[in-house]
C-alpha cells in the first residue's frame, strides 16, 4: 500500500517535470509564460524582468489634463464620489460655475480602493482613468493621494488621442 502510493506520487511529479520542458502545461500566463524558443515554460525574474500589462488592467487612479490648456479636466461634479462603493474619494470645487469650475482639492484613499472602475465610468468629463501602475507599495506609508500626485500619475501614464488611434 505504502509503496503503491509513493510510486503514484512520484509519477505525477515526473509527468509535470516532463511537461514543463515540452511546453504542454496548463498554467496561465502571468505567473509563468511559455516560450517556444526555450522548449517549455520559465519564470519571469521580477523585478529585473517585467511582463507587459494587459490593456484592460485596472490599477490606481490617475487624473488627466486637457492637452490644449494643460489644466486638469475635473469639474468637481462629485459623480465619482457618489459612484464609489468604498467611499475612498473626496472632492471640493472652487468658486466657478459649470464647466469653468475646477477641483480645488481631490483626495484618493488608495488603501480603501477595490479598483472596480465605477468612478471612471461615472465621470462625464474624462477626468480620471485607471492607470497601468501595479507597483503601489511605498516605504513612507503614503496611502492618501492628493490632486498633485494623481496628476503626476496621469502625466506619466496617460495615452494621448494620437496614440489611441495608432493602437486601433
Amino acid at each position: 500500500m505504502f509503496f503503491q502510493g509513493m510510486v503514484k506520487g512520484l509519477s505525477v511529479t515526473l509527468k509535470h517535470f516532463i511537461q514543463s520542458y515540452t511546453g504542454n502545461t496548463g498554467i496561465r500566463e502571468g505567473v509563468r509564460i511559455e516560450d517556444p524558443t526555450l522548449g517549455g515554460m520559465f519564470t519571469v525574474q521580477y523585478p529585473e524582468e517585467k511582463l507587459p500589462m494587459y490593456p484592460r488592467f485596472r490599477g490606481a487612479l490617475m487624473h488627466l489634463r486637457d492637452p490644449e490648456t494643460g489644466m486638469h479636466n475635473c469639474t468637481a461634479c462629485g459623480a465619482c464620489v457618489q459612484a464609489c462603493p468604498q467611499d475612498c474619494l473626496t472632492v471640493e470645487g472652487d468658486e466657478g460655475k459649470g464647466k469653468e469650475r475646477r477641483a480645488a482639492t481631490f483626495t484618493y484613499e488608495l488603501s480603501r480602493c477595490i479598483f472596480c472602475g465605477l468612478c471612471v465610468e461615472a465621470c462625464n468629463f474624462d477626468a480620471i482613468e485607471m492607470s497601468p501602475d501595479y507597483e503601489l507599495a511605498s516605504g513612507t506609508g503614503n496611502i492618501v493621494w492628493d490632486l498633485d500626485r494623481l496628476l503626476a500619475q496621469g502625466d506619466k501614464y496617460a495615452v494621448r488621442e494620437s496614440e489611441k488611434d495608432e493602437i486601433k
